[in-house]
C-alpha cells in the first residue's frame, strides 16, 4: 500500500488480506476499508485472468472515517461487462 495523494491510497488485493465478500476489511496502518458487491465482482474477474486486483481508496466522512474504493486499477485484458 502506498499513499498517492493527500487522501488517496493504492492498495492491492493481497494487502487487503484477499477478501472474497463485501463488507468492511481491516487493514493494518490504514484502518477499515468498505468493499461493495462491485468491488467483489472486480476481484473475481481479475483473479480469473491471473491479475492481482488493486484499488484506490480514500477516507469518507459520510462513512464515519472508513476508507471507500474511489477507483479500481483496470487491465486491458478485461472484456466489457455484459449483463445477462
Amino acid at each position: 500500500m502506498r499513499q498517492i495523494r493527500e487522501n488517496i491510497w493504492y492498495v492491492t488485493y493481497s494487502e487487503l488480506g484477499k477478501p472474497f465478500e463485501k463488507g468492511p476489511v481491516k487493514v493494518d496502518g490504514l484502518g477499515t476499508i468498505f468493499l461493495d458487491i462491485a468491488d467483489v465482482r472486480y476481484i473475481n474477474q481479475h483473479r480469473e485472468l491471473g491479475y492481482e486486483p488493486a484499488f484506490f481508496v480514500s477516507r469518507s466522512e459520510a462513512m464515519n472515517g472508513w476508507m471507500v474504493v474511489v477507483a479500481r486499477q483496470e487491465t486491458s485484458l478485461v472484456p466489457p461487462y455484459v449483463r445477462p
